[in-house]
């Protein structure tokens, strides 16, 4: 491999030319008023962090020190400086009734967070795994690495069933002001949402063990190209997820049946 082409190509359509297009789109949105504009964010900065997966496990990104100590010194203050100095908010994730956000679309403000914790990660992974090492800590480690994508997954499920259960029995869902005593009382209502998580995470890992062992069983031997229930599933699933995202999981109060359908289906084949 060509070690500068290669570092060109990965730069080159990463973080500069991407974060500053992203930062662009921003002031056209926030300036211009042109809130369409922001829709290409979601290629441009999704974009940047899609490539940077890339660049490290091509080793571009691990084979100087000063690399990812540039990352983390560069993407922190630039964030910092976005969220104070800027109208983007500190919350990564989308918070109701704040404009602009920083995930929908997403803003100039996430890819240079993103820079910054890949930097730190890459710092911190040569010591990390040396206290892997250790049988104690490995064994500590090793069950909830396992269950991380689950993790991933799911995360939001506990969340549903919090709300539910407060819809169901008639309480309206508090919103006191962050940090005020109301606040932290409710501080029970998100260790309830913990322990709802640690039970969802337990009750799938057999199912998940089960699924890898259908796979392996199932799986075709063939290409993709005689693959056709793949890409007819996936066909499929992006056209009822397409209209999930246009429409809605329920518009009008009414669950969209056949999108659904087509969803179970698709993922089935």
């Amino acid at each position: 491999m060509n070690w500068a082409g290669s570092w060109s190509n990965c730069i080159g359509l990463s973080s500069p030319w991407r974060g500053a297009l992203a930062l662009a789109a921003d002031a056209l949105v926030v300036a211009g008023h042109a809130p369409y504009v922001g829709l290409l964010n979601h290629v441009l900065v999704w974009g940047a962090a899609y490539q940077l997966g890339f660049c490290w496990r091509d080793g571009l990104l691990t084979g100087r020190r000063l690399v990812p100590l540039t990352m983390a010194a560069g993407g922190g203050p630039a964030f910092a400086t976005l969220v104070t100095l800027g109208p983007f908010p500190v919350s990564l994730i989308l918070v109701t009734g704040r404009a602009p956000g920083n995930t929908d679309p997403p803003s100039a403000a996430m890819p240079a967070w993103v820079v910054a914790q890949v930097g730190l990660c890459l710092l911190a992974a040569a010591p990390v795994r040396r206290l892997l090492e250790h049988e104690r800590v490995w064994r500590v480690v090793r069950p909830v690495g396992a269950a991380s994508m689950t993790l991933y997954l799911w995360h939001m499920l506990p969340v549903l069933v919090i709300a539910a259960a407060f819809h169901l029995t008639g309480l309206a869902s508090p919103e006191p002001p962050l940090g005020s005593a109301g606040w932290w009382g409710l501080s029970p209502v998100a260790v309830d949402a913990r322990v709802v998580l640690a039970g969802v995470v337990f009750a799938l890992g057999p199912l998940e063990r089960g699924l890898v062992v259908l796979y392996e069983r199932t799986r075709p031997n063939a290409g993709l190209r005689r693959a056709w229930p793949l890409w007819l599933g996936l066909a499929m699933n992006v056209a009822a997820l397409s209209r999930f995202a246009v429409r809605g999981f329920a518009p009008d109060g009414r669950p969209p049946v056949l999108p659904a359908i087509g969803l179970v289906l698709g993922t089935a084949l």
